[in-house]
């Protein structure tokens, strides 16, 4: 039986990018198109059939982040979270893994949310129940 998932990368979150305007609220017009891109992609994944969504790789822009990222990342990561099905987020160059420093990217998702699988990029993934 085939499976169906939706996969994307290099999302690049960054509020710090010299060719978008910088609202009255502090957010970049990127930033917030790139929150609507994964709205988007939840709203697909909830109208289709879809077995999972992979994101694998670059989350953010850079390994540390200021609030307003790091709020944008967690509203992403929110909409991701309430999606059924298989969730995996695979860290990339720009995102550091740590789930014992909660500074770091991933850190205090990974136990924040609980129904995505966060994969550093250098361990091999293998779950028989979940993956073809």
């Amino acid at each position: 039986m085939s499976k169906k998932y939706i996969i994307f990368s290099d999302l690049h979150l960054t509020n710090n990018n010299s060719n978008f305007k910088i609202g009255d609220n502090g957010v970049s017009d990127l930033l917030e198109a790139q929150k609507n891109f994964v709205k988007d992609l939840t709203e697909l994944y909830r109208k289709g059939t879809y077995d999972g969504m992979i994101f694998t790789g670059d989350w953010t822009d850079s390994s540390t982040i200021d609030p307003i990222v790091q709020t944008y990342s967690n509203k992403c990561l929110s909409m991701m979270n309430r999606c059924s099905g298989l969730k995996l987020a695979i860290t990339g160059n720009h995102t550091v893994y740590d789930k014992d420093n909660l500074f770091t990217v991933f850190g205090a998702a990974d136990n924040a949310f609980n129904d995505i699988r966060f994969v550093n990029s250098n361990k091999v993934l293998y779950d028989e129940n979940t993956i073809d």
